[in-house]
């Protein structure tokens, strides 16, 4: 069954409208079958020029998470069962983004099926609300430390009290 089959009509209409990135990979050819438009807008490149060449994706790949990317991969490919990995992308004249990447391996044809989308803005939120939890905890940690003193002083005059 070919993704232009009547079966395909309703999610491939969903899937081009879309904001998750939708793909399907063919492991024989080495090149992407479908990538939705969504694609385009967080990769900032055209559709057309990653079927062309597919390692060019790989490039935009964060340098540190490479081989975290690669060895998602590969246990992909070897049928191990691959949660969504996250991992950072950099392309040309833009910020580094965030990913959420989920993929199947589809044996027959055998090729990577999934979808992804661009979670910077959820990582940023993250990011600032840990800054504000880690500003409390060193309040807390300063106020609890500058009090002991002086409720030790109290517990021991309390004591000293009620021996008498």
């Amino acid at each position: 069954m070919t993704l232009n089959s009547t079966a395909f009509t309703f999610p491939l209409a969903l899937a081009e409208k879309a904001d998750l990135v939708f793909f399907s990979y063919d492991l024989a050819t080495k090149h992407f079958t479908y990538l939705n438009p969504a694609f385009e807008k967080v990769w900032h490149t055209s559709r057309q020029s990653i079927r062309q060449n597919p390692l060019q994706l790989f490039k935009t790949v964060h340098s540190e998470d490479k081989l975290h990317v690669q060895g998602a991969y590969l246990d992909l490919r070897n049928g191990v069962l691959v949660e969504p990995i996250e991992f950072r992308i950099q392309v040309r004249h833009h910020p580094v983004r965030w990913i959420s990447l989920k993929a199947l391996l589809q044996e027959e044809p055998e090729a990577i099926m999934g979808y992804c989308q661009d979670i910077t803005g959820q990582k940023e939120y993250t990011d600032y609300l840990n800054k504000f939890s880690d500003k409390k905890n060193a309040v807390l940690n300063i106020l609890s430390h500058d009090l002991a003193g002086p409720l030790a002083n109290i517990e021991s005059l309390s004591y000293l009290l009620a021996m008498i």
